[in-house]
């Protein structure tokens, strides 16, 4: 009988001592503890695990028997040459007197989803830690900010513009100051997010993307052309992907002028397609390798790997590549979204 159940079993006997002992095993069981029957037929739990772990097990056994009542437990026992989270269901036989004679018994090796489940609790305590770290950073860039601010009133104040030059750096540190400023507070609002869904906010990418600019190149040294598309997407991940990479391809450009490119479209229903284009170097190889999905390498550049982790955390995807005449690089990614509106 207990050969065609599909999962480890086995049938235990009460003898004429009142034991409770093994009388038969299929061959699932004998596979996942790797016991021979000669280890186990005749024997009580005790007998064949020993200490604590067969004193519990031969206990449950006695009890399904003497209650007469379906009873259900879990242990840590070896199996699969391993200790694995094993879930048992005891069973028991009454005979024509209503005297439990046999126990039925099925286990069933719990160790991969317990594993998930630890592995899932761990990603969110780490999820945690990193939403409360950029909550923590976020508040510490944001008074710095409002300081350059009160600097900047106090330098306009009473000065005098002699055409130098020098009012213009004021007005330009003023901008960065709030710029910065707006994009801080959205990152502090994103991570002070209560509920793990995330929502879609509608904005305008150009305008995204120009903002960017204003706190990555103040002095407009660089030139950027960027969809004039409104999307519903989750801004604030989509703001610090573009950041890092706006900013990477003008680091790394090895040139004094970097034109940009930004655009966006519809990959699928409820999925936008990002892609950044620059005329710079282009990326070494371990950097492409890395995106595309690759492991680690030191030169690949660390700041990536946080963008890999946001991207692919929001369900999308990211890949690199250098454009074919070796001048420039692209590098696109995926986030959920849609265009409400495109003026192209």
């Amino acid at each position: 009988m207990i050969a065609f159940l599909g999962v480890p079993a086995f049938l235990l006997t009460v003898n004429e001592n009142g034991d409770v002992v093994y009388s038969a095993c299929n061959q699932e069981w004998f596979e996942e503890t790797e016991l021979t029957a000669d280890e186990v037929l005749g024997k009580t739990a005790k007998e064949i695990y020993g200490g604590d772990l067969g004193d519990e097990c031969y206990q449950r056994h006695l009890q399904a028997a003497s209650v007469g009542e379906k009873i259900s437990y879990d242990l840590m026992l070896p199996m699969s040459g391993r200790l694995c989270s094993v879930n048992t269901r005891l069973t028991p036989i009454k005979d024509e007197k209503a005297v439990v004679s046999h126990v039925l018994g099925a286990s069933i090796n719990r160790t991969s989803q317990f594993e998930a489940m630890t592995a899932l609790n761990n990603m969110e305590t780490v999820a945690s830690e990193i939403e409360e770290f950029i909550s923590m950073a976020a508040h510490d860039l944001r008074t710095p900010m409002n300081n350059v601010k009160t600097m900047v009133d106090m330098l306009r104040h009473d000065f005098q513009d002699m055409g130098d030059g020098k009012l213009e750096l004021i007005n330009m540190l003023e901008r960065v100051a709030v710029k910065a400023t707006t994009l801080i507070n959205d990152v502090l609002s994103h991570a002070q997010a209560t509920t793990a869904i995330k929502r879609l906010e509608e904005f305008e990418l150009s305008q995204l993307c120009s903002d960017i600019m204003v706190v990555i190149d103040p002095t407009n040294q660089h030139f950027l052309n960027a969809s004039h598309s409104r999307i519903a997407a989750d801004k604030t991940a989509t703001q610090i992907v573009l950041r890092n990479l706006m900013d990477n391809a003008i680091k790394h450009s090895g040139k004094s002028m970097v034109d940009l490119s930004v655009k966006v479209q519809e990959e699928r229903e409820g999925m936008l397609s990002f892609v950044v284009n620059d005329n710079g170097q282009g990326f070494p190889d371990p950097t492409v390798a890395f995106l595309d999905g690759g492991e680690m390498q030191a030169d690949a550049g660390f700041g990536l790997l946080g963008i890999r982790r946001l991207v692919t955390a929001r369900g999308g995807d990211i890949s690199a590549e250098n454009v074919a005449d070796g001048e420039g690089s692209q590098v696109r990614f995926t986030l959920s979204g849609n265009i409400v509106h495109s003026l192209h």
